[in-house]
């Protein structure tokens, strides 16, 4: 993922996400803010006020107002009280760079009283830029994503916000645009020009409302790791920033399994797929899943030998072993089967993520009849 971008905290050095330097441990932008700073209200860079400020205020067409970078273009520098993070298990995107970052209201808790569905307070907001780099080596940034909690009444879509910042073509500044449709971008990935395209607010919606809570990715299960070139677990850093209403009991949940190769099958489908496909009643009345739960310690017993609903897909067994070309979860994945195989995720992707195509053949393959 990123190798130098938007992890330093403000005045701090530039950082990375795995497979690069990281900031130096305890810096800002790496959950080394003390908690009493966290959101705290009141403005700061100089005396300009922006969204960190107030995060339930009117959006600015800027993202520089938002605050998160204090020097933009550079993406090294961000406000201390962004928590820079990375999931454990990250979702696949068209192969782009992506730099997350958590900034909580400044006295407020998350709620963990369900374990895997943490509640967040008002004023919360997640940030997240997709990011390319040019035939020079040069991080250039496509898009930056606001999730936001603005109230705690009514229904789901009106107590959370989703927008996004499109950047020009130099990478040297974002404004607000409007996301009734999907905005296709150009971007470079291992070397072949690809085309991405900047969600809709509808495929935002789609995977949120299906997840236990609006959030992909911040919880216990995905922060349970320790980022390249520090020393303590995301989440212990979490827990002693004193954010969490209590901390998880121990031991913490994690994807295991005694077979290598199936254990990284059940990381990249719980990353990939569980925020829809997860049994769980729907955020929004009205939204329509298929029943699948495919939560990493329930996919062997939900896929293998078993047939589709076909109401979302083909009619078919979604795994059938040592065969994977009989297989629709496959086929839906590798995008290789027929017009009737609905190609998964439905959203977010526009290039197939060849590496785990290939581990899913493999396991499919040497999977027992």
């Amino acid at each position: 993922m990123p190798e130098d971008i938007g992890t330093g905290g403000s005045g701090g050095t530039a950082g990375s996400g795995g497979g690069g330097s990281m900031p130096s441990a305890g810096s800002p932008g790496t959950g080394g803010t003390p908690a009493s700073d966290a959101g705290d209200a009141g403005p700061r860079d100089g005396g300009r006020t922006t969204l960190l400020d107030n995060p339930v205020a009117d959006l600015p067409q800027d993202l520089v107002d938002v605050g998160i970078y204090t020097a933009i273009p550079s993406l090294t520098m961000t406000d201390a009280r962004a928590f820079y993070y990375e999931p454990k298990h990250a979702l696949w995107s068209n192969g782009l760079e992506k730099s997350r970052f958590m900034v909580l209201p400044k006295g407020a808790k998350i709620d963990t009283s369900v374990r895997d569905a943490w509640n967040f307070p008002v004023g919360t907001l997640f940030v997240k830029t997709f990011s390319y780099r040019d035939s020079t080596g040069k991080v250039i940034p496509i898009e930056t994503r606001l999730i936001r909690r603005v109230s705690d009444t009514g229904e789901v879509f009106e107590q959370w916000t989703f927008d996004v910042y499109e950047w020009n073509a130099g990478g040297t500044a974002a404004k607000l645009i409007d996301i009734k449709l999907r905005t296709p971008r150009q971007a470079i990935v291992d070397g072949k020009t690809i085309t991405h395209n900047i969600p809709k607010l509808a495929d935002c919606w789609n995977c949120h409302i299906a997840n236990k809570t609006p959030i992909i990715g911040f919880d216990e299960l995905r922060l349970n790791s320790v980022l390249q070139g520090q020393t303590q677990a995301q989440l212990d850093k979490v827990i002693g920033s004193g954010w969490l209403s209590a901390a998880p009991a121990k031991p913490w949940l994690v994807i295991t399994d005694p077979n290598p190769l199936q254990e990284q099958v059940f990381q990249y489908i719980q990353a990939n797929c569980a925020h829809c496909h997860n049994g769980e009643e729907r955020l929004e009345p009205g939204a329509r899943y298929p029943g699948l739960d495919l939560r990493w310690d329930k996919i062997l017993k939900n896929t293998v030998n078993i047939m589709t609903m076909t109401v979302g897909t083909a009619s078919g067994y979604r795994i059938v072993p040592g065969d994977p070309s009989k297989s629709i979860l496959f086929l839906g994945v590798s995008r290789q089967g027929s017009a009737e195989v609905k190609p998964m995720p439905l959203v977010g992707v526009d290039v197939v993520d060849a590496k785990a195509v290939e581990m899913l053949r493999q396991w499919i393959t040497a999977l027992k009849p």
